[in-house]
């Protein structure tokens, strides 16, 4: 039962929206922006963008939803696998999105307060380095610069609680995209 549950988590962050409105719209949004709700959002306008985004919110809270079904080990590895799914889905050629939206959305299921916290700082921060540094370090977005201490925060409260793993793993895969923007060697 948990390696199905896994594969269905990986399963529905494949199921990238932004890419599937580019296609409505005949666009392959990943020619020219990132395959999110922000992607969505710059190229095709705010409707769109929300919609993407609390989409990719809600694939999140389900994942967190049927992780509740897998043994507690496994739990984990069910946020991971779905922001894996976001950022390499199988349905599109491995090439998706930076996986924010579905990572909030886990997060926000399991700890909704927390999360809506680190949400408003992650957009005060984000807003506050696009005022004043998004010239000067332009290949990281003022909401994923944001993000990182919205995430952080929440990581910071679950420090040492059993919650820590099942925030944290879902992270990872996010961590790894970043490492990529900065080295260059990403393709969006």
């Amino acid at each position: 039962m948990d390696g199905l549950l896994l594969v269905l988590a990986y399963l529905i962050g494949s199921l990238n929206l932004a890419i599937v409105v580019g296609r409505l719209k005949h666009l392959d949004i990943r020619q020219w922006d990132i395959a999110g709700a922000s992607g969505v959002f710059r190229q095709f306008g705010p409707m769109w963008g929300i919609g993407v985004g609390l989409a990719d919110i809600g694939r999140g809270m389900l994942a967190a939803l049927l992780a509740q079904a897998a043994s507690p080990e496994v739990r984990p590895w069910m946020g991971a696998a779905l922001t894996t799914g976001h950022i390499w889905p199988v349905f599109f050629g491995f090439r998706g999105g930076g996986g924010l939206a579905p990572a909030f959305g886990y997060v926000l299921y399991l700890l909704p307060g927390p999360a809506l916290i680190g949400l408003v700082l992650a957009l005060a921060i984000g807003a506050l380095h696009k005022l004043t540094h998004e010239r000067l370090w332009p290949q990281v977005g003022w909401l994923p610069f944001g993000a990182i201490f919205g995430f952080a925060y929440v990581l910071a409260l679950t420090w040492g609680e059993p919650d820590f793993a099942q925030l944290s793993l879902p992270l990872a895969p996010l961590a790894i995209r970043a490492l990529l923007v900065l080295s260059g060697r990403w393709w969006g």
